[in-house]
């Protein structure tokens, strides 16, 4: 099974059109997202493993990116060395 981007559609907090949950199945397993404030000026896109999804697995369990694509791929990286690619 693959992981699957889905686009935050309207959000209590704000609402950012750069912000996505990332599905395995059904089941959210983390986000990206464009960060507003609180990072590094040349890296402004988040990645993060979802709390649950993290506990007895190596990091890193999130970092930040240049861009949405570089994100995408650190999840990736990140996932499938947790948990062989599977969901």
């Amino acid at each position: 099974m693959s992981l699957i981007l889905r686009r935050i559609q309207s959000y209590e907090r704000w609402d950012n059109p750069e912000d996505y949950t990332v599905h395995c199945g059904e089941r959210c397993v983390g986000r990206i997202f464009y960060a507003e404030a609180g990072h590094p000026q040349e890296t402004p896109w988040m990645w993060t493993v979802e709390f649950h999804e993290r506990l007895g697995r190596p990091e890193p369990h999130q970092g930040y990116t240049a861009d949405l694509e570089s994100a995408k791929q650190a999840f990736r990286e990140s996932w499938g060395a947790r948990r062989n690619g599977a969901c």
